[in-house]
């Protein structure tokens, strides 16, 4: 076996994991539901930051979610960001299409969840202070002890 197939062999189990718990956290049926969902609100959070900023917040997250946040990406696109939540949901809304079973709010609260678990709590920190302060508010208070993976 080659040293590529071991690489991406846990690149796709590492996503899997991760999916598999947004997937839950949705309430979801499916794994095309969780994939959407993240996809969406990935690529809403990528509008509100810099090519650097989007850098960083990256760099924790496994090779495929990391591929999934910069899929189809132009950075020199200069999009405004939003201006508050209410902007921020209708931003993911539009990201995920007009045939959406979960609300905007339900989809951001699962994916920042699924980050702020996984995530180590320096990483965390970090991603929060590049964040919008109406985006920063919406991360989720995780109990003590909960394990990160």
């Amino acid at each position: 076996m080659y040293i590529a197939d071991n690489i991406f062999l846990a690149a796709v189990e590492k996503a899997t994991l991760w999916m598999k718990d947004l997937e839950r956290s949705l309430g979801a049926e499916d794994p095309q539901t969780a994939y959407q969902a993240c996809r969406a609100v990935l690529h809403a959070v990528r509008d509100q930051l810099s090519p650097e900023e989007s850098s960083h917040l990256t760099s924790p997250l496994p090779l495929l979610i990391r591929g999934i946040y910069f899929e189809g990406w132009n950075p020199a696109s200069n999009k405004p960001p939003a201006q508050n939540a209410t902007e921020f949901f209708q931003l993911v809304m539009a990201y995920h299409g007009e045939m959406a079973i979960l609300d905007a709010e339900t989809m951001t609260e699962a994916v920042l969840f699924m980050l702020a678990v996984k995530v180590s709590a320096s990483d965390l920190r970090s991603i929060k202070s590049m964040l919008p302060p109406y985006l920063s508010y919406l991360w989720p208070c995780i109990p003590l002890g909960l394990e990160r993976a």
